[in-house]
């Protein structure tokens, strides 16, 4: 587009060229530099700004656009048609430089700062090199610093770094002004750019580029150190030529330092670089007065595993005080500074006094030094070759006491026969002048140390002289010795012993002082020797053990000393013993029956005997072990030897048992329990308390003595949780079919259960999900009741009480009627006399036995003369012996006036009735049946008939004929003619 400016540039003038922003319209004139190209754009439409290129014949033709290229050492006239072009417009200056193997044209990065310094620029670099190469770019004075995105800069002036990678990828990187970066590593092909907005001054010179040829790697790795940690690679003065490198190989050397916690590539231009490197891991360790910040904690380091390495741990302390060190492990070792440890961990220990550093000493793991205290700070190191993995170890660090001395060492002497070498600080160099070690020592009671002075080097003092004291524990200082001196020999007790040197005269380099010594302990008593010889037990082995860890016995089995001792089946062994009293030795015999087939098993039971040990054993025996073993399928039948055995919880057996091999058995265990009357039976299940194993069983035949009944108590049952099937407690009398009882888990507990005879006790247990299966029961005797017995004497009892409630009542009623038979009584008869049978006066015969007199009468007593025999007619007798009185017709008083019915009225109670009738006896009063009362009218009573005697053959009136009299008096009456007798009777 071409168009005239005159009119413009007639109202503006020359005034509009020069200040840009107060018109509407600027034209300027621009001279880039060699190898420069600017560009020139805006975003804006054309309408509203462009950019023109001033031609023709006084700049009357105007090439406008959006963007325009000034070319490399040109003269242009540029006229922009809007009032603010370096708000619309950015510049990017362009520059292009070429690197050969060695050098760059330009070699530095250089700009035009007035080149449209108003506006916002981007200057570019774009770098190549040949192949095999790279470069290098130098920010000497400010530096950079690498930031990422979105980051921007605070002068908004930033550099951007793109690199095209040999595999094809593209890396970016963003830098700010001043910073730690100096160098840029770089490929072989780059672009470098820098942008600055409007009016920022820009240096002339903004770096340097330099170009070689690229490092070969051999060895890459990243490397983040921990936090308070340096990593040192250092070259080794003999090792092959190598470099180490980093920034990607653009800064190599034969040493690095990497600290900080950031990821850093580190790279070798050698293929083993563990062969000229060496790997130091530097931590420290502050003290306060009363605490540290951390301890000497040594693991696995991930880096360099391959390389020798040392790991370092620098102790700092306040002035005047001492670090500690505590091992906790078994303890350190001293060892001359030119050996290695066994097993590749040598620790090295050095101090920094005034004079320099000294070395304490070199120490190995596994040794008699637990504690180290060192005046001021401190080093500790250790060195681990390559390819030797870190064993974990830690050493508690501690603010130690103030001391007056270089260091004391505590050593802790085993308790057995030893020898401990230690050395003094610098050894084999010279100990520092006028200063103090002290070693602290610790002799188990029972032994004799010995000091002994193995190498020596003595000085040339100025002041003082060389002393080598020693105190005992608890006590004073006791002695002080010259090197030449004899130490203490067959010594008790533990010490200190204390090492000064004097003020040295160094003229001539004469010997400093160094002490190489020995501290040795031996037994104060005498050992036991014995010889085990098991040649012809091939199953009989012995086992020897210490109760305790801290006692002094000491004890060898063929000069090799051990805390347990086991003499083998078939073997010989010399035993040793020393300060071993019989409570600290354990002793176990085991012994093992049994047989691999069937046909080796014996056929007989074998007698569990307990053997005789060794007499020059002198501890008991402790326990006895028969190992079973039976062939697949087999069981293992136990039988005492003698008696019965009962189940002991938790302790051995009394007696022995006798042990056979039998067939494969149902169950898991078969116990036979016969238990005893007055004494309670224990039954648990195996492995008791605990549970029995998931779906064992195990069962009791349990046989009870006659008349005897069990009280089953189940005293301790623990049921689980079962995953499958269910656990099972039953009982079954021996011979029944039937199950008395039964219980699962997840049924309700019974706590007692009363067997009446001999059964089977069988439990079983399931798989279980939780808990455990076990149970403890107690079996007691109870005799047995007999009901049938018992039913029997009851009834008797019975029937006996009844009969003596009847024999009292009858004796009570024959009381009675005795009673009233004394008493007074009266009869009355109409024709007759009246008497009282009570009276004197009435007549007694027949010894007066009153042998008359019937208390009650019988009817088959009466009449029993008709149950005698027929053809006996004489006088009936009872089973005393005495005669029976036969019934006789009352015929009243032979003799005597019959009484006036005056007289008797005059006898009568007052207020009776003289004519009232009254019997003779009440029928009350009688023990028989009453009799029917028959009226005393003579008519009457012939003609009155007892229809209860109609059907007795035995009826007292036979006939209607004349009244019998009754004979009422006990005047013996006439003897009569027999026949008459003899038909009286038959009446």
């Amino acid at each position: 587009m071409k168009f005239s400016t005159a009119n413009c540039v007639l109202r503006v003038g020359l005034l509009v060229l020069l200040v840009s922003d107060i018109s509407d319209c600027m034209q300027v004139s621009v001279h880039p530099e060699a190898g420069t190209t600017v560009t020139l754009g805006t975003t804006l439409p054309a309408e509203e700004c462009t950019v023109c290129r001033v031609g023709g014949v006084n700049g009357s033709e105007l090439a406008c656009s959006s963007t325009l290229t000034l070319q490399p050492d040109e003269d242009v006239n540029i006229h922009y048609n809007c009032s603010k072009p370096h708000e619309a417009f950015t510049v990017e200056i362009l520059k292009t430089i070429e690197c050969t193997k060695d050098t760059c044209s330009p070699a530095t990065g250089q700009t035009q700062p007035s080149l449209f310094m108003d506006f916002n620029r981007t200057f570019i670099w774009h770098l190549t090199s040949p192949p095999e190469t790279q470069l290098v770019l130098g920010f000497a004075e400010d530096g950079l610093k690498e930031i990422t995105s979105p980051e921007n800069c605070p002068d908004q002036s930033q550099y951007t770094v793109v690199s095209s990678q040999p595999n094809g990828d593209i890396h970016t990187q963003s830098f700010c002004r001043k910073g730690p970066v100096s160098n840029v590593n770089l490929p072989n092909k780059a672009t470098v750019s820098l942008q600055v907005v409007g009016k920022e001054e820009v240096d002339p010179t903004l770096f340097q580029i330099t170009s070689k040829p690229l490092v070969k790697k051999f060895r890459m790795m990243n490397v983040a150190p921990d936090p308070d940690t340096t990593i040192l690679i250092k070259k080794v003065e003999t090792g092959p030529d190598c470099t180490v490198c980093t920034n990607e190989g653009s800064e190599c050397s034969t040493a690095l330092t990497l600290t900080g916690a950031n990821s850093v590539s580190v790279d070798f231009t050698c293929p083993q670089p563990e062969d000229s490197f060496t790997v130091e891991i530097v931590k420290e360790i502050d003290c306060t007065e009363t605490a540290c910040n951390g301890d000497v904690v040594q693991g696995e380091f991930p880096h360099f595993p391959e390389f020798n390495r040392t790991f370092t741990w620098d102790l700092k302390v306040p002035p005047l005080q001492a670090f500690q060190l505590d091992s906790s492990g078994p303890g350190m070792k001293q060892v001359p500074s030119s050996e290695s440890c066994p097993d590749q961990h040598t620790y090295t220990l050095i101090t920094y006094q005034r004079r320099g550093p000294i070395d304490i000493g070199t120490f190995c793991r596994s040794g008699t030094i637990h504690m180290i205290q060192v005046l001021y700070k401190g080093r500790l190191s250790l060195t681990v070759p390559g390819g030797r993995k870190v064993d974990p170890e830690t050493f508690k660090v501690l603010a130690g006491p103030e001391i007056r001395k270089l260091a004391i060492i505590n050593v802790k002497l085993p308790p057995q026969p030893s020898a401990t070498e230690l050395f003094s600080a610098n050894y084999p160099g010279n100990f520092p002048d006028d200063d103090l070690m002290m070693w602290d020592f610790k002799v188990p009671s029972n032994y004799n140390y010995t000091v002994q002075f193995l190498k020596y080097t003595a000085p040339r003092c100025l002041k003082k002289s060389v002393m080598v004291e020693y105190n005992q524990e608890g006590g004073r200082f006791t002695s002080g010795r010259k090197l030449t001196d004899t130490q203490p020999t067959h010594q008790q007790g533990s010490f200190t012993m204390a090492l000064t040197n004097c003020e040295t005269d160094r003229r001539g380099n004469p010997p400093g002082l160094s002490l190489n010594f020995q501290v040795s302990v031996i037994k104060s008593s005498h050992p036991v020797l014995c010889t085990v010889d098991l040649q012809n037990e091939q199953d009989l082995t012995i086992h020897i053990e210490k109760t305790t860890s801290d006692s002094s016995c000491e004890m060898k089995m063929d000069a090799v000393i051990q805390d347990t001792i086991t003499v083998l089946p078939g073997s010989s062994s010399s035993l040793f013993f020393q300060d071993c009293t019989s409570e600290e030795l354990l002793l176990t015999i085991s012994k093992t029956i049994g047989c691999q087939n069937w046909e080796e098993c014996p056929v007989g039971g074998t007698l569990l005997t307990l053997p005789a040990p060794p007499p020059c054993l002198h501890m008991p025996m402790q326990s006895m072990t028969w190992h079973l073993r039976v062939p697949e399928d087999g069981t293992v039948d136990l039988l005492p030897s003698a008696g019965s055995l009962r189940q002991a919880l938790g302790r051995s057996l009394g007696s022995f048992f006798n042990v056979s091999f039998s067939r494969e058995i149902t169950e898991s265990y078969i116990f036979t329990v016969s238990p005893k009357v007055g004494t309670p039976a224990l039954v648990s299940t195996p492995n008791w308390p605990n549970g029995m194993k998931p779906h064992s069983t195990a069962s009791w035949i349990v046989l009870l003595p006659p008349r005897y009944a069990a009280d089953m108590l189940f005293v301790n049952v623990s049921q689980p949780k079962c995953s499958s099937r269910h656990t099972s407690i039953k009982v079954q009398t021996l011979g029944s079919l039937e199950e008395m009882f039964s219980r699962r888990e997840d049924e309700e507990p019974v706590e007692k259960l009363t067997v009446p005879e001999s059964f089977y006790f069988n439990t079983s247990n399931c798989l279980p999900e939780e808990g455990h299966f076990s149970v403890l029961s107690k079996i007691t005797l109870q005799k047995k009741s007999n009901v049938l017995l018992a039913i029997i004497l009851g009834t008797v009892g019975a029937l006996l009480l009844l009969m003596l409630i009847i024999l009292a009542a009858v004796c009570v009623v024959i009381r009675k009627k005795k009673k009233k038979m004394a008493e007074q009584a009266s009869i009355y008869i109409p024709k007759g006399n009246i008497f009282l049978p009570g009276d004197g006066e009435f007549p007694k015969s027949r010894a007066k036995n009153e042998s008359h007199v019937y208390a009650s009468i019988e009817d088959t007593m009466v009449y029993g003369h008709l149950l005698q025999d027929p053809a006996y007619s004489g006088p009936v007798m009872d089973q005393y012996g005495q005669q029976r009185d036969m019934y006789r017709t009352f015929a009243g008083p032979a003799d005597g006036n019959p009484l006036s019915p005056g007289g008797m009225e005059q006898d009568l109670e007052p207020g009776a009735e003289a004519d009232a009738y009254r019997p003779f006896l009440d029928p009350s009063q009688s023990m028989g049946t009453p009799r029917p009362r028959t009226p005393v009218d003579r008519m009457e009573s012939l003609g009155f008939v007892d229809r209860r005697m109609v059907d007795n053959e035995l009826n007292t009136f036979k006939s209607n004929g004349d009244l019998t009299p009754l004979r009422l008096s006990t005047v013996e009456p006439e003897p009569e003619p027999v026949g008459e007798e003899e038909e009286e009777e038959s009446i």
